[in-house]
This record gives structure tokens, C-alpha cells and sequence, in this order.
């Protein structure tokens, strides 16, 4: 009858059966290596250190309360431990005289320089009841609520880490090796460092960096709080909901970033290329999700969404809400596959107003272009201050307009901050590219300047120069030289510098580059 009933337990916990038990004076039980003999335990710490390095299921059917009096008492997984609930709605507190962190994974081996097997599952798919781990709401000068040093962490639905206060960086969860978010809640937590809800720290592995990957779940109302009488000003009052520094990488595939805060940068996520390896940049790869609601609460904070001065790419469903700026710190967006999203995925503003900022690009083989990506951005501005692609720069760019141009006498107007991109623009219409300001010409590979259609560049009224930039480039302009060899005159196949009786003068010039006079024909 005993083995009838653990099959049913067993289905349960990793299924969607629920579970029933009434053991008396008892808060979980165990079952190790799926074997048919139930533990009843009357704490959680026993039951945890039952499993040691072994394969054990702990099934919680009470409340528990933690409060470890020093080191050696430590929760440490070194083995393969599952927390899941009976059914029930169940709450771990830690007591206000632990000032440790509540669960570490594989802790005793933190100095070694490889992953380990280690495994912690908070919760499991389909689990009935809920778990909440309670972090006291009082501040533990180094804690987190779980502490991922070498090991795998893996979180599910019903599983909530809330009410950490720590001095540290991480005070939800500090990751320093694999981190699979999968659901539940990392809610309302507090830190005087960096990462409020998860702290993706990549300071000991060189060969392999700490990795947060979000599928799913809500990291929500956690604050990065600013404390003067920190010890590392680069880490005090940033990340809110998630920071992620140094060799680490956080992948963002679904869930929720919502209304958390930091007193100076990254209310939602923060992420910074301080590392203590020097090897390699933090990544922040978004394909998903939400993040949205966040804020900065110091007057001069930055990024309310996301703060970025490394390593920021987005592709597929990504989506950063229009209230949640994106503040890009010498860094750029890059666009690693096209943007599914309709409409902006993300509002930029930067630390550089220089015209000619290079704020995003689309890596090699992302299979979308710059025309593609460019409608998705929208900038923090000025009056004269937009987005525009540079097929100069290969990149998209903030800056004034160079020229516009009018396509058919539409009346329709469209500003460019490159003189290329508004040339090639026209194609085989007719169109007036009426210059505003001065404009550099370096040629690209594809993009030569070639009127196929009717093409008229005038001044605005200013006096301005296009100067060609390159050593050894072909012609600035051609007419129609791809059919120059047939037969015959083209019709309405021309260039005119100018229109006669217009106003301004527009200085069409080459430069004398390494003593020539002047570059040859391809």
C-alpha cells in the first residue's frame, strides 16, 4: 500500500496530480533517488541535509522557519535537490538572526574553475500549491534569497523569492553559473548594490561565463537603493530588476520586467562591461518578453527600462515598453535577426547627443537591413535631433537631417542624415534632393552613386560643400553608367547639380588625395 501511494507522490511532483498527506508534527518529506521509502522530516534543514550529494525530492506540507546561527550550518547543494509543494501554499522565512544567504548551490567548491552538477529545482512543470521564500524584510549586510555559484538553478510556475533585503548585489537571486527562469516571481526585494531581483555576476569564470536565461515568470517591484557609504560606486543604486556584469549573459526570451526601480541607472535592467576578468563583455540578448513600468528615482538617473554600455542585441518578439527608455552608454543596439514586433521595440536615448551617434546596427547574416530595423527605433529628441540610416556608417544614427528629398512633386517629405541614403532614395523616379547641411561621401560596395532616374540636388538656401572622404574610390556620381554600353540615348537619365535660378550654392567637390590630381574610372 506504501509503494501504491509514493507512485502517486512521485506523479505528483512532476506532474499535475495533487498531492494529499497529513503527517503529524511533520513539514516535509523526502523522497531520495526515486526510491520507494518516504522521509518525514520536522524542518527543512534536516530534510535538505538528508540528501547530501545524492538525488532527493523535498515535498514541503507546512510552513517552515530558517535561521542558521553560523557558517557551518549553511544550506549547500551539492547534489540534486527538487523543493516542491504537497498542494498546499507554503512559506519559508528566514529568522532575523541569519545573516546568510537562504540556499547556495554548490558553495564549497565557488573557487573551482569549472561547472559542476549541482542542481537546485524550485519547484517543478505543473506543480499544485505554491512556495514562497521569505527573506524577513530586515537587510543582511551579504545575502541573497538563493546563490548560484556553481551549479544549475532552475525555476517554475507557483515558486515566488520575495522580501530580501541585502547590502550585496542579488538580493533575490546571485548567479554565477546557470540560472533557468522558467516562471514564479522574484518580487520585492531591496539592495544597496547592483541587481535588486537577479545579480548575473561573471567575476571568477573566465572560460565560462554566468548565464540567466528568462523564459518565463515576473521580476517586479525590486528596488536598487543608493547608499553613499557604499565601498564600489560602480555597482551602488543600478539594476533594479536585473543586473548583469562582467563575463555573463543574460537572454531574455519571455516574462516580465515590470515596476522595479534603481536610484541612478537601469531601473529594469542594467547592464555593464565592469568585469574583474577583462576577457569578455556582458551580453543582453532580447527575444521576448516585457519590460515595461520601470524607473530611475535619482533626478539624474538614466535608462528607466534599460541601462547599456555593452553588449545589447534584439531580434525575434523583442519589445521594450515606450515609457522605458533604452540609455545607451558608448555602446549600440545590435539587430541580430529581424524585429516581429510591430511598430517601436525600443524609444533610445544616449550619453553622446553628437550628431552622427551610431546607435544601432544589424550584424551579418541577420537576415533583415537597416531600412528594415530603422521604423522600430524612435529617439529621446530634440527639435532637430533624429534617427536616420547611414549607409555611410552601416549603422543607424542620431543626429540633424543633411538633405531632404521630394519623390514626384508628392509634396511628401523625407529626411535624411546621409547624402547616400537619400540619393539612393529616388531610384528610377524622379525626385529633389535639396541639401540642409554639409555631408561627407565615402563610398560603399553596392551603394555607388548612379541616377538611373531624374534626379535634381539643390541648396536649401545655405551654402554647402558634399566632400568625397576616400583615397581610392570610383566617381562620386555616374548617370546611368551600368547601360552605358548599349545603344542608343536614354531618355530623362540625368543628374543636375543644380536648378537653375534656385537659391544657395551646392559645392560638389573632390578632394586631392595622395598628390593626384584626380581618381580614375573603374
Amino acid at each position: 500500500m506504501k509503494n501504491q501511494f509514493l507512485s502517486v507522490v512521485m506523479a505528483g511532483i512532476f506532474g499535475v496530480v495533487a498531492l494529499q498527506t497529513t503527517q503529524a508534527d511533520s513539514t516535509c518529506y523526502v523522497v531520495m533517488d526515486g526510491s520507494a521509502t518516504t522521509n518525514y522530516y520536522d524542518s527543512f534543514y534536516d530534510a535538505f541535509h538528508s540528501i547530501g550529494t545524492g538525488t532527493g525530492v523535498i515535498t514541503m506540507i507546512a510552513d517552515d522557519y530558517i535561521s542558521t546561527l553560523d557558517a557551518s550550518m549553511r544550506l549547500d547543494v551539492t547534489g540534486n535537490v527538487t523543493v516542491v509543494s504537497d498542494g498546499g501554499d507554503w512559506t519559508i522565512t528566514r529568522g532575523v538572526t541569519n545573516a546568510f544567504t537562504l540556499l547556495y548551490v554548490n558553495r564549497i567548491n565557488w573557487q573551482s574553475n569549472g561547472i559542476s552538477n549541482a542542481v537546485l529545482n524550485l519547484g517543478a512543470p505543473g506543480m499544485p500549491g505554491t512556495l514562497t521564500f521569505d527573506g524577513g524584510s530586515f537587510w543582511n549586510d551579504s545575502s541573497s534569497l538563493i546563490l548560484n555559484y556553481r551549479g544549475t538553478l532552475n525555476m517554475y510556475d507557483g515558486v515566488t523569492l520575495k522580501n530580501n533585503w541585502s547590502g550585496y548585489e542579488g538580493a533575490g537571486v546571485y548567479n554565477e553559473q546557470t540560472f533557468n527562469m522558467y516562471g514564479g516571481n522574484i518580487v520585492s526585494n531591496k539592495s544597496k548594490g547592483w541587481g535588486a531581483g537577479i545579480g548575473n555576476a561573471g567575476y571568477w569564470f573566465k572560460a565560462w561565463p554566468s548565464v540567466v536565461n528568462m523564459y518565463g515568470g515576473t521580476v517586479a517591484y525590486n528596488e536598487a537603493v543608493e547608499d553613499a557609504l557604499l565601498e564600489d560606486p560602480l555597482t551602488n543604486g543600478k539594476g533594479g530588476g536585473v543586473a548583469n556584469n562582467g563575463t555573463s549573459i543574460f537572454n531574455l526570451y519571455g516574462g516580465d520586467i515590470i515596476g522595479n526601480s534603481a536610484a541612478l541607472a537601469g531601473g529594469g535592467v542594467y547592464v555593464s562591461d565592469a568585469s574583474s576578468s577583462g576577457e569578455r563583455f556582458p551580453e543582453f540578448n532580447i527575444y521576448g518578453g516585457t519590460i515595461a513600468g520601470n524607473f530611475v528615482t535619482n533626478g539624474a538617473g538614466v535608462g528607466a527600462g534599460v541601462y547599456a554600455n555593452a553588449g545589447l542585441s534584439m531580434a525575434s518578439n523583442a519589445l521594450v515598453s515606450a515609457d522605458n527608455e533604452v540609455y545607451l552608454d558608448d555602446t549600440t543596439i545590435t539587430v541580430s535577426g529581424p524585429l516581429l514586433q510591430g511598430g517601436i521595440v525600443a524609444t533610445i536615448d544616449s550619453a553622446s547627443t553628437t550628431p552622427g551617434t551610431k546607435v544601432a546596427e544589424v550584424a551579418p547574416g541577420a537576415g533583415t537591413s537597416m531600412a528594415d530595423a530603422l521604423p522600430h527605433f524612435s529617439l529621446i529628441t530634440g527639435a532637430t535631433d533624429a534617427l536616420f540610416e547611414s549607409v555611410r556608417l552601416d549603422a543607424i544614427i542620431r543626429g540633424a537631417p543633411t538633405c531632404y528629398v521630394v519623390l514626384n512633386d508628392s509634396g511628401v517629405t523625407n529626411y535624411y542624415a546621409d547624402f547616400v541614403v537619400a540619393f539612393h532614395t529616388i531610384g528610377l523616379q524622379t525626385g529633389v534632393i535639396t541639401m540642409v547641411a554639409d555631408d561627407i561621401w565615402k563610398y560603399v560596395p553596392g551603394y555607388r552613386l548612379e541616377a538611373t532616374g531624374n534626379v535634381t540636388i539643390v541648396s536649401d538656401g545655405g551654402d554647402w560643400t558634399i566632400t568625397r572622404a576616400d583615397t581610392n574610390s570610383p566617381s562620386m556620381f555616374y548617370v546611368n553608367f551600368d547601360i552605358s554600353n548599349t545603344r542608343g540615348l536614354q531618355q530623362h537619365r540625368h543628374a543636375q547639380p543644380r536648378r537653375a535660378g534656385h537659391a544657395g550654392d551646392v559645392d560638389v567637390g573632390w578632394r586631392r588625395v595622395l598628390g593626384a590630381e584626380r581618381i580614375p574610372h573603374p
